[in-house]
């Protein structure tokens, strides 16, 4: 049965933590562009990105225990729930000692490969070999990460996400005040990562007494299920990571690195809408995989439908404001320089090029927990790589020409195929829901009411005051309002407008109050 009041907990749990970082990363993303200069900032970029790839070395295994501590909590299997946990952990213990050792190779090649200057290459290096540190911790701590995950303990696992992004970003500005520059910054994060594995480890422990922890006790048949769900999501996760990392490679060797800052600067608003929406499905996940297992058809059909919908509401909400107001936001945010048609063009194109993309891609956000719950990840996988290489082949076509936005364009075409188009799809069979009907009811009352509202909105936007940031956060406010009126009478269900009205008036007067009313 779908709990809604946990389900609701999490999400506004996992908001918190989203609130949490978007406050920092406000601050922190232009102060960081400053005080370490482009091409510092670019080299950083490429040190994150690289280092990133091997994250993804983890054979999609924390995937996996996040989704058997759901199936297994569900179906009350105690043994077979720990023999998993350990032999994940013991796996995940291994890999993150080779991914470390890879690092030390890797290091090296990494300065030849992007022609880093000489007076750069030992902070570059430093820098590279302290994150690939960090990524290597996290493969053991994932495994607890995921057991929080697969228990539906969001509020943990948001609680330490937001205090130890605090106390990196307060840690980050102290390291830069001692002039520490890139190898502080590295350092920061090795330190705020360690903290944050063990918290997890502390309350993963509690949240799930009855688990007992053994590292060594390594079970090939629970390794093996392990495997077969989680080696899809790895390479669903390396094609992603693919896709979404190659821009930086790629304008590095062909531009240079200050053209990774640039670019950088236009994409830097996209991981937080990507955020507002993981924020609502990753705990959505964990509530399919018990309908799944109890073979709950219609449940499973409403959410995907009534979800979509919803979440396509509020991805549309977000990425209106960045078409509309996206371009003031950034020159005030990062300067003015980043938004000028200067030597690299302007990052306010390639924001908009990409917002595109990811109003395009989240839409279908519930449709890939829908695959997910019900182990349909491999279809999933194979879309997301054939993706990957589209994106690929054309940046390698079209960024020599056009540069940063030939870029952005090669990252949009794909996106809005395969994640806005096939992926839902693919799922619709799996919820037993048709075309005309998702499209009816999902797609298209979304699609009308934003494209209405950008329509008008526009012309508007010409004659809006500009510089500071009280006129932004007015044409914030307008756009928000304006979308949320129309949101209310044309996408929200009669059903559940009158249930949000109850809410607010408990919220208001008490529940007495809002019984009396009812």
């Amino acid at each position: 049965m779908f709990d809604s009041r946990r389900y609701l907990r999490n999400i506004l749990c996992n908001w918190g933590a989203f609130v949490t970082s978007i406050a920092i990363g406000f601050f922190l993303s232009p102060f960081l562009v400053r005080s370490l200069g482009d091409a510092s900032y670019g080299y950083w970029s490429l040190v994150v990105t690289a280092v990133a790839y091997f994250g993804y070395f983890d054979l999609g295994i924390q995937s996996g225990v996040g989704h058997y501590v759901a199936r297994h909590m569900a179906d009350k299997d105690g043994g077979k729930l720990n023999d998993k946990i350990n032999s994940a952990l013991t796996v995940l213990l291994l890999v993150g000692l080779a991914v470390v050792v890879s690092c030390l190779g890797a290091a090296a090649l990494f300065s030849r490969f992007f022609h880093v200057p000489a007076d750069a290459v030992a902070p570059v290096r430093a820098a590279f070999l302290l994150m690939g540190l960090v990524t290597g911790m996290k493969f053991p701590f994932s495994v607890f990460q995921g057991l929080l995950v697969g228990a539906q303990r969001f509020d943990i696992v948001s609680a330490v996400s937001a205090g130890v992004k605090i106390a990196n970003a307060l840690c980050v500005v102290l390291a830069f005040r001692m002039g520490k520059g890139l190898v502080g910054l590295a350092v920061v994060a090795a330190t705020t990562h360690l903290l944050e594995g063990i918290v997890l480890v502390f309350f993963a422990r509690r949240a799930v007494p009855s688990l007992v922890f053994r590292p060594l006790h390594f079970r090939f048949p629970a390794f093996h299920e392990l495997f077969l769900y989680g080696v899809f999501n790895f390479l669903l996760n390396v094609s992603a990571q693919f896709g979404a990392g190659f821009w930086a490679f790629i304008l590095a060797r062909k531009i240079d690195a200050a053209a990774v800052t640039y670019y950088s600067v236009g994409s830097e608003m996209l991981p937080y809408m990507a955020g507002i929406a993981s924020a609502v499905t990753t705990p959505l996940l964990q509530a399919i995989i018990p309908m799944d297992v109890h073979a709950d058809e219609a449940s499973i059909r409403a959410m995907f439908l009534t979800g979509t919908r919803y979440l396509t509401a509020l991805v549309f909400l977000v990425g209106l404001n960045l078409l509309l107001v996206g371009r003031d936001f950034l020159g005030q945010w990062m300067g003015e320089k980043f938004v000028a048609d200067g030597p690299y063009g302007s990052s306010a194109t390639v924001l908009a090029l990409l917002t595109l993309a990811n109003m395009a891609a989240l839409s279908s956000a519930v449709a890939q927990q829908i695959l997910f719950g019900r182990r349909k990840n491999k279809l999933f996988a194979g879309f997301i790589a054939l993706e990957s290489l589209c994106i690929a082949g054309l940046a390698l076509a079209l960024v020599p020409r056009y540069g940063m936005v030939g870029m952005a364009i090669a990252t949009l075409v794909p996106m809005a195929l395969w994640e806005g188009a096939l992926v839902p799809l693919l799922a619709m069979r799996q919820a037993g829901a048709g075309l005309y009907e998702y499209l009816r009811h999902a797609i298209l009352p979304n699609f009308l009411v934003t494209g209405l509202l950008y329509l008008s909105g526009r012309p508007l936007m010409r004659f809006a005051p500009h510089g500071g940031w009280a006129p932004i956060f007015a044409c914030f406010t307008l756009v928000s309002v304006a979308y949320l009126i129309a949101a209310w009478f044309f996408l929200i269900a009669r059903e559940h407008r009158v249930g949000l009205i109850a809410v607010g008036r408990r919220l208001a007067f008490g529940t007495a109050g809002a019984g009396t009313g009812g």
